[in-house]
């Protein structure tokens, strides 16, 4: 579990996320997808919250690649974050990033994004309607310092990994018990 929405951790949380995997120059984003092509996507988001959010990791493993490969690089990724901080030119790329996407989204009414989108889910949230006014000043003056503590803080406590498996043609494409196929899908293994 990681910080609510609405505070200044939850904002500066959704950037280092943007750092680890928020776009194709991401950490991520450069090791598995083009250094060492071990996945097809990856992108990190915080699913937030009123009481809790969730700090996500998704990558489309390559076909041919064993996924415990894909997820040591992804653990690995986050260790060096976590110990050494993003680097200033990180920071700026995610705010430049996070502040257009806010924009480009404030720029319909509603949809996914969108003003009426924004206003609700702060009023839901936190009771303010205008609590993105404080979530833009936060993207604004969040320091490099402050995303490594927030790593520290918030992605070295354990973790839920779950794989979901392409059906294999072996598997029948359908159960008499169960009238849709569904992808076989796997383990929960927890951290300390």
């Amino acid at each position: 579990m990681c910080p609510p929405f609405g505070t200044a951790e939850y904002d500066r949380l959704r950037l280092l996320g943007l750092v680890l995997g928020g776009s194709q120059s991401s950490r991520l984003g450069k090791r598995l997808k083009f250094t060492e092509k071990l996945a097809d996507s990856v992108s990190t988001f915080v699913f937030g919250q009123e009481i809790a959010s969730l700090f996500i990791v998704q990558a489309d493993v390559k076909a041919g690649v064993e996924p415990a490969k894909v997820e040591a690089a992804i653990d690995d990724e986050v260790a060096k974050l976590v110990v050494e901080g993003p680097t200033a030119e990180e920071v700026a790329q995610a705010r430049a990033v996070v502040q257009a996407a806010f924009v480009r989204g404030i720029e319909r009414i509603g949809g996914f994004g969108g003003k009426a989108d924004v206003i609700a889910q702060c009023q839901v949230f936190t009771g303010n309607p205008g609590c993105f006014r404080a979530t833009l000043a936060n993207y604004e003056s969040t320091t490099a310092a402050q995303l490594k503590a927030i790593g520290g803080k918030w992605l070295g406590r354990g973790v839920f990994t779950l794989q979901i498996d392409p059906a294999s043609a072996s598997l029948p494409s359908r159960s008499p018990l169960c009238p849709t196929s569904r992808p076989a899908w796997s383990r929960r293994r927890p951290r300390g």
